[in-house]
């Protein structure tokens, strides 16, 4: 299983709960929107299998950004009940 953050969306203008403000250097703050993408790999296939992505979350709760892993761990508390019935996963 790999767990890969990306940023999906960056704005100086538009704004949500999710989003993680960066202060840049000339003074503006620009939203990002970022989370991780669950991806089940396997050596030497080319296939995957793509799972909901998961947001990474300002303030969780921590002193700090929430981060890749307090999202990993979110997102696979989450669906495993739906997942428990397929083998494959």
């Amino acid at each position: 299983m790999a767990l890969d953050g990306t940023t999906s969306f960056s704005s100086q203008a538009i704004q949500g709960s999710n989003c993680l403000p960066r202060q840049l250097s000339h003074g503006h703050t620009l939203y990002d929107h970022s989370a991780i993408t669950p991806v089940v790999v396997c050596p030497g296939r080319s296939q995957v299998i793509a799972f909901p992505p998961e947001d990474i979350r300002p303030h969780d709760g921590h002193d700090t950004q929430d981060g890749e892993q307090m999202a990993g761990t979110r997102w696979i508390q989450t669906p495993a009940e739906t997942l428990t019935p397929y083998p494959v996963t």
